[in-house]
């Protein structure tokens, strides 16, 4: 069976076969196509592109999800900290790279206007993912305490197995009544330790009224 359709500029297509005989569901295979498909949601506004086939997977009763992602000319903007349990999700293999090619930005007007890069492979299930690679953002800035930091490096990585839960390591500057603040963050994005220090050498306190 064949189902197409249009959003925008881009297009979808699936392609898929089912086999049954008497003991049941034999084999299946469904391909998917996107080509730069309009996406508006409250969270992401762009196109999207993917090649993914839904099939089962070697030696193990459930179906794998396989193929590339591209992110590209993509806003996204997560006002909060998303909750990133498994909750009852299907088990459902994962074998999918996503590959950030150009223009991919985090926008929301009162915390961040980041540019992001990178490469990321996710490999396990939906309920216990595996993330190998990382994003970084290229440029940006963020706002703390309502005062805007312009970031000169942050990384996010997934450690974690089988959470989608990341880390972040960012570095940010600003600059208020003569002083060089400087935003330290570490840490799971959940749990993040966030240190402030300055120049000239300013308590944290202090720093806290001052942003404030």
């Amino acid at each position: 069976k064949e189902l197409s359709a249009q959003m925008g500029e881009g297009n979808l297509l699936a392609v898929g076969d089912l086999n049954i005989n008497g003991n049941g569901v034999d084999n299946y295979q469904l391909d998917i196509n996107l080509n730069k498909l309009a996406i508006d949601s409250a969270y992401t506004a762009g196109p999207l592109t993917a090649n993914l086939v839904v099939k089962p997977q070697p030696q193990k009763s459930r179906p794998v999800i396989q193929g590339q992602v591209l992110l590209d000319n993509l806003i996204i903007n997560i006002p909060t900290i998303p909750e990133f349990g498994a909750g009852t999700l299907p088990a459902v293999g994962l074998d999918i790279a996503i590959d950030i090619g150009k223009n991919l930005k985090m926008y929301n007007p009162l915390l961040y206007d980041l540019d992001l890069e990178g490469n990321l492979k996710v490999l396990g299930s939906l309920r216990y993912p595996n993330i190998d690679g990382t994003i970084r953002v290229t440029r940006g800035t963020i706002n703390y305490l309502r005062t805007p930091f312009k970031v000169k490096s942050a990384i996010l990585g997934f450690p974690l197995q089988g959470s989608l839960m990341p880390n972040i390591n960012l570095y940010a500057t600003s600059r208020l009544f003569r002083t060089d603040i400087f935003l330290n963050v570490r840490g799971p994005v959940d749990e993040m330790d966030l240190k402030l220090t300055s120049n000239p050498p300013m308590s944290q306190q202090e720093l806290f009224r001052m942003l404030t």
